[in-house]
């Protein structure tokens, strides 16, 4: 999707200045007959109407889609180095929205400061907790100056229709007229059954003006775009390891778990977990529910997000996590506060946590408490039942006593 987006803004621009050159070379010299007035004023409206059609359909498109991932990039950053999640869902739209049109966020100290400062300031916390620091006008230019956290200077959608406004008047002579102003656009970030799990999408209205010497139109411009999110960090693994884990956003290619022999399955998600991988599962937490917390948690969707639920398994070898600690090790459940723990395979059975231990011989486990654990055994990793299951695992649990071969290892 990047390749296409950027493919579409160079044949946009190539085609402005082909018309450009169009448009000089034909244009009337010396002593022109009203019949060649008017052919020139036809090619000038076709010209305008040409760059008014692509600007509507191809290019706003394009800068929309940039813009809005590098917005939420630079908002995953930011709960990196404030070290909170965005409130609820209404916080993130209403962050977003300032982020992707002027590349600020609005603090009621400092009001509205590049969304670059703070993460220039604060960007290395490397786990310790303190006060972020907020940026002023002066510090920031100041801070900034020569350095690479530049995630929206430059890209904040406001810049880039300025940059259309220029490039229309000084290589067609076409004033193109956007209202540059927040309270202007309403912009609306979303996760639906179009976007799927592996994308968001965004709606907003463009309302603007192309005046030629020739034509003037007024446009108001409903546009939905959809932007990948493979590639960009996960906000809970950065909120919840304390700024030492950065997960990005990687879809598995696995989409039968239950098939092959044991061997297979282990295989199959010991490479997952080591991975980093993510699956979809419509009881998780959509990449939107993660920007404000709702891992699932009893909030607003205890049930996940059925259309863009996506999930991963956390590596005990690669984030700290307590070996005693009685949740699942899936993402949501081990950082979320409600995924409890399943009933057993015996109906009403109470609830219950499995390592993955049971397999003979002892090496083909997948958890273990006792040392010592490889890159192919995870310590003290844990599923609850239809997770187990869902995986591929049934044949591989254990009752998860804090105990390996009968010594406890959780007292």
């Amino acid at each position: 999707m990047m390749f296409r987006a950027k493919q579409g803004v160079f044949f946009t621009i190539t085609m402005i200045v082909v018309m450009a050159i169009f448009v000089l070379a034909t244009a009337p010299k010396g002593h022109v007959t009203q019949r060649d007035s008017i052919s020139s004023v036809n090619i000038r409206v076709g010209v305008a109407n040409a760059y008014s059609e692509s600007l509507k359909n191809a290019y706003l498109k394009s800068v929309v889609e940039t813009s809005a991932r590098d917005a939420v990039i630079a908002m995953v950053r930011y709960i990196n180095v404030s070290e909170q999640y965005f409130s609820d869902e209404k916080a993130v739209q209403s962050v977003f929205r300032e982020v992707l049109l002027n590349g600020s966020v609005t603090s009621p100290l400092v009001g509205a400061q590049p969304v670059d400062c703070y993460i220039h300031l604060n960007g290395d916390l490397a786990g310790a907790h303190r006060v972020m620091t907020v940026p002023t006008g002066a510090q920031c230019m100041a801070d900034m100056a020569g350095s690479t956290d530049r995630i929206m200077r430059g890209r904040s959608l406001f810049e880039k229709l300025a940059a259309i406004e220029n490039a229309s008047m000084g290589l067609l002579g076409i004033n193109t007229s956007f209202n540059r102003t927040l309270a202007h656009y309403n912009v609306s970030l979303f996760q639906s059954n179009e976007s799927g799990p592996w994308s968001m999408g965004i709606n907003m209205t463009f309302t603007y003006t192309v005046n030629s010497s020739v034509v003037f139109w007024r446009v108001s411009h409903n546009l939905s775009a959809f932007f990948p999110l493979e590639g960009i960090l996960d906000p809970v693994y950065l909120k919840e390891s304390g700024h030492h884990f950065n997960k990005t956003i990687d879809q598995t290619r696995v989409l039968d778990w239950d098939t092959g022999n044991d061997d297979r399955r282990r295989n199959r998600f010991i490479a997952f977990v080591n991975n980093e991988s993510y699956r979809y599962n419509d009881s998780a937490p959509s990449f939107l529910m993660r920007l404000y917390g709702n891992l699932s948690n009893g909030g607003t969707s205890i049930a996940g997000s059925s259309c863009c639920g996506i999930e991963s398994v956390v590596n005990p070898n690669r984030v700290s996590v307590s070996r005693c600690i009685q949740k699942s090790y899936v993402d949501w459940c081990l950082y979320g506060s409600s995924c409890i723990p399943v009933g057993g395979p015996v109906p009403n059975a109470p609830p219950v946590l499995w390592n993955l231990s049971r397999a003979p011989p002892p090496q083909n486990r997948i958890s273990r408490y006792d040392p010592p654990v490889t890159t192919n055994t995870f310590y003290g990793l844990k599923l609850n039942t239809p997770q187990s299951a869902s995986y591929g695992l049934v044949s591989f649990r254990r009752q998860d006593m804090g105990k390996d071969n009968g010594v406890p290892q959780c007292l």
